[in-house]
């Protein structure tokens, strides 16, 4: 049986769990974005090269930097309605 206490930490390891998961997604989306940035003409020549598909980072960073303002609000959101019903 779990007790407040218990329950209150497993709500707050969750959470600390999906702040990460926001800082990785956005460090990830962050990442993609400088390497386009900085070395757009030395990816576009090497993926020409080895013939593979142009991997679109700067799609990229939208994609991740979404996710991870996707969580940081959904923790934000719950941390506020947890303080406004104590």
């Amino acid at each position: 049986m779990l007790t407040a206490a218990a329950g209150l930490l497993l709500g707050f390891t969750q959470a600390l769990a999906l702040v990460w998961l926001a800082a990785v997604l956005g460090a990830a989306g962050f990442g993609c974005w400088l390497v386009d940035r900085v070395g757009c003409g030395a990816v576009l020549a090497a993926t020409r090269r080895w013939g593979l598909p142009n991997p679109q980072l700067h799609a990229w960073w939208h994609l991740l930097t979404g996710a991870a303002l996707h969580e940081a609000f959904y923790v934000s959101a719950v941390g506020a309605l947890v303080r406004a019903t104590r």
